[in-house]
């Protein structure tokens, strides 16, 4: 990227040198003189800046040429003497402004001069180098060059031993698509007598493509006739590389605040003013950028009334405790409808503590809400079906339940007489009296401990309370609720339960419907056949370190034609079913974090299995599947 000279930088190179050199504008007023310009003209520096150089060169220097070669003219120092004078003159480009390089020095000392000239053409020509600035002088009349900057070569790709360019040679420099523009341009420099500045485009014979800003300025004869075209030429390749690079980011910024629906801002507290606004914050707040910056408080009459107070105090309590503030709040636009924004805003800090803005992000966060209050519905939606696919399970055990708390009910009857017994005797024989109570206490809470298990699987909107269950304990457990459904209907139950196996992390309740779940579907598949009716539960421990729990069947297998879609909603081989119960079951191991399938058995009938993550390490001895 080309330098840039600060005017402090010229200074330190005018002062470099011993010899008396000034840079003035364009017009011929005076920006900077060396001190050798001082002594030679007998004036402080700070008398000559703002002034004409007609003070030092009482003729005009601007009708000068050529360019860059030393002329013999009048100087006039402060005192009114005159003494003669050699002066040099380059235009010179720095960034966006044009100078003039003016060389002076006493013709007196022809050898000093020389020197001086030589050295301040050296200081010229690397100062170019640094800005990557040429300076050029064309003679239309004779199409030639009248002068031409080592820079000149290096820009365009010249080989300094091939002599000066033509203009014309400088011309097929410029990319085919700029050519004719160019040469137009600079016809027109001639018709209207004015100075352009022209940006265009030259291509090296390597194929390099290079951006050039040029100034080109006529100089006029006393005819008003132009017959010198004096010009810069600046490389300024990286810059615009720069330029574009930093116009791309900003696009593909845009861009992603676009489809990420997020805007960024900048407010000054002190002032109430915004500094910047993206291109997303006029979306998200449904502004008109034609209507220019919105203000802070334009912003903040968009916030929902209900949350208005505070989004008012958080931002300001943030400006206050310069600390960074999460704000979630709603919008309301002038349509009437209503977003959701998360907001981020985070203080700006000067030296010494002081808030100088606040910097932001505001999130349309209005789809992600509906998805999540969707998702809520739809959980409820859920779990009311999963209720109703206990209460139904609860139905079909209704004779099962009954006997299982007649049986304790039945013992409590038996021991209380007994207990009356022994104490209507005389002597009454407390011990065995004792053991009575202390039975019918045993079937107390056995019944007891049956009806809290049923409550728990009734009780809707129960909550998603998952702590570590051991699948062994939770399978022994519910086998007292269903071994009288088996007995009822012949079954025999089998258990291959594995000892030491770690916990998983569940909700005990979602896990007791799933397996009641798939011991009823065993049992109803086993339902009126003839032979040995067996139903095998087991537990273990898979190859990848998860704890499965199996229930097998001998009854009449799975559905061949359909047994991909066994887990799907509402499928079902029952001329009764619902097509819920095993996509619920489904539902709740895969919420675990696990799975479940179903494979046909050797013999008859097929094995459900389900598994879920253990939490430790198994015990040693523990028995893997295979």
């Amino acid at each position: 990227m080309a330098h840039v000279l600060t005017d402090a930088e010229f200074a330190v190179l005018l002062e470099a040198g011993p010899d008396a050199l000034v840079v003035t504008d364009v017009p011929g007023s005076v920006l900077l003189a060396n001190a050798q310009a001082e002594k030679l003209f007998g004036y402080d520096r700070k008398e000559l800046i703002g002034k004409a150089i007609e003070t030092l060169i009482p003729e005009r220097y601007r009708s000068l040429r050529p360019i860059g070669a030393g002329r013999k003219l009048h100087g006039l120092r402060k005192d009114g003497s005159e003494f003669s004078v050699e002066i040099s003159l380059t235009p010179f480009r720095s960034g966006n402004r044009l100078w003039v390089f003016a060389a002076t020095r006493d013709s007196a000392d022809q050898n000093s001069a020389e020197a001086m000239l030589r050295r301040s053409e050296s200081y010229l020509a690397a100062a170019q180098k640094l800005t990557h600035t040429c300076s050029w002088a064309w003679d239309p009349r004779h199409d030639r060059l009248l002068h031409c900057s080592e820079e000149v070569f290096r820009i365009y790709g010249l080989a300094p031993g091939d002599g000066a360019p033509t203009f014309e040679m400088l011309l097929q420099r410029v990319h085919p698509d700029d050519r004719d523009w160019v040469r137009e341009s600079t016809a027109q420099i001639f018709r209207h007598k004015q100075e352009r500045l022209l940006e265009y485009r030259i291509v090296l014979p390597d194929g390099t493509l290079k951006y050039i800003e040029s100034v080109r300025r006529p100089v006029i004869d006393e005819q008003g006739t132009v017959n010198e075209l004096l010009g810069t030429s600046v490389d300024v390749t990286e810059r615009r590389r720069a330029g574009d690079a930093l116009r791309r980011g900003e696009a593909y910024l845009a861009e992603a605040q676009r489809l990420t629906r997020t805007g960024s801002w900048a407010w000054d507290p002190r002032r109430d003013r915004m500094l910047h606004c993206s291109e997303e914050v006029f979306r998200i707040y449904s502004l008109d950028p034609a209507d220019g910056m919105p203000d802070f408080e334009t912003l903040f009459q968009r916030v929902h009334p209900e949350d208005r107070d505070l989004v008012r105090e958080r931002t300001l309590e943030g400006v206050r405790q310069r600390e960074e503030r999460l704000l979630e709040f709603r919008i309301v636009l002038p349509d009437g409808a209503m977003k959701y924004i998360e907001s981020v805003r985070r203080p700006v800090l000067d030296k010494i503590g002081n808030v100088v803005e606040v910097v932001g992000t505001s999130l349309d966060v209005t789809e992600r809400k509906r998805s999540n209050q969707e998702r809520e519905r739809l959980r409820k939606l859920e779990a009311d079906i999963a209720h109703v696919n206990r209460v139904s399970m609860l139905g079909e055990l209704a004779a099962s339940l009954a006997h299982e708390i007649k049986q304790p009910l039945t013992a409590i009857i038996l021991n209380a007489k007994a207990c009356q017994h022994w104490i209507d005797q005389n002597p009454s024989n407390t011990v065995q009296a004792r053991a009575s109570t202390k039975r019918i206490e045993q079937d107390g809470n056995r019944a007891i401990e049956v009806i809290q298990r049923v409550r728990s699987f009734y009780k809707k909107d129960a909550p998603d309370r998952r702590e570590p269950v051991d699948l062994s304990q939770l399978v022994q457990e519910m086998i007292m609720l269903l071994r009288g459904e088996a007995t009822r209907n012949s079954v025999a139950v089998r258990l291959e339960l594995a000892d030491g196996l770690p916990k998983v992390m569940a909700d005990p309740v979602q896990l007791q419907q799933v397996f009641i779940n798939l011991v009823l579907n065993a049992i109803e598949a086993m339902r009126d056949r003839d032979g040995e009716l067996t139903l095998t539960i087991g537990s273990q421990l898979t190859a990848d370190g998860k704890v499965a729990v199996s229930v097998g069947d001998t009854g009449v297998g799975l559905p061949a034609e359909n047994l991909e879609r066994i887990f799907d909603p509402f499928f079902s081989t029952k001329p009764q079913g619902t097509g819920m119960g095993l996509a619920l079951t489904r539902s709740i191991v895969e919420s675990h974090g696990g799975r479940v399938w179903a494979v046909a058995n050797a013999g008859p009938g097929a094995t459900f299995h389900f598994a879920l993550p253990a939490l430790s390490e198994p015990k040693k001895g523990v028995r893997l599947a295979r």
